[in-house]
């Protein structure tokens, strides 16, 4: 289940009510409906466009950046892109280390760079670059998708479709792809894995400490 929250609908510039463009996209598993992903502020996200001040339009809800996937810019206008390189630059502030998907325009990469170098601005984690011109031909309407995998049972395809505008200008497509896995219990039980919290994070694809020290390590 995809779960949206418009940070701003504004379009050219702000207004009291209403910032300019961004969405922010919350992929929910329903299969791990126990596991840590399901809670507040550690739900995977996406967010498309980042007009200025969708940092502090993200203030107003539960979304933690240390669990943003992926940025996605549509065009080069500055109502799309102004608060990216703050966002950026808060992200790292915060303590985040992941690498961090953007799928924009080359342009966006001249910007980043330009505000690195200008600002001394430092980011401690890695950017995945993902340029909209080399995925799109020029013959092409619809490019083959960016996947996301965001556990071992859940992952993102993210299409991207050109649109009509006076500058070049992209829209997405994001399809969640979900397993439902089947846990092997007769197995746990033999090796003494009592029915408790550990069983749900297994099936929800992730790695186990028990009590015991011992690790279980989920495999697909």
């Amino acid at each position: 289940m995809l779960q949206f929250t418009f940070l701003g609908t504004s379009a050219g510039i702000p207004t009291k009510k209403r910032n300019v463009t961004a969405l922010a996209i919350e992929c929910l598993n329903p299969y791990a409906a126990n596991s840590a992903q399901q809670s507040g502020s550690k739900k995977p996200w996406v967010l498309i466009d980042c007009g200025e001040a969708t940092q502090h339009q993200l203030l107003h809800t539960k979304l933690s950046v240390r669990h943003l996937a992926a940025i996605c810019i549509t065009h080069v206008h500055g109502d799309h892109c102004y608060g990216l390189p703050g966002l950026l630059a808060s992200m790292a502030m915060s303590g985040r280390t992941a690498p961090l998907t953007l799928i924009a325009p080359k342009a966006i990469l001249t910007l980043i760079q330009a505000v690195q170098s200008t600002t001394d601005l430092y980011l401690p984690y890695d950017i995945d670059f993902v340029a909209i011109e080399d995925k799109v031909c020029a013959d092409q309407s619809v490019a083959n998708p960016v996947v996301l995998q965001l556990s071992a049972a859940h992952k993102l395809e993210i299409e991207i479709v050109k649109l009509s505008h006076r500058v070049a200008s992209y829209g997405f497509v994001i399809t969640q792809v979900v397993q439902s896995l089947k846990l092997n219990t007769h197995k746990l039980k033999q090796q003494g894995i009592a029915a408790t919290a550990a069983w749900g994070q297994l099936q929800a694809g992730q790695d186990v400490m028990l009590e015991d020290g011992l690790c279980r390590v989920y495999l697909p």
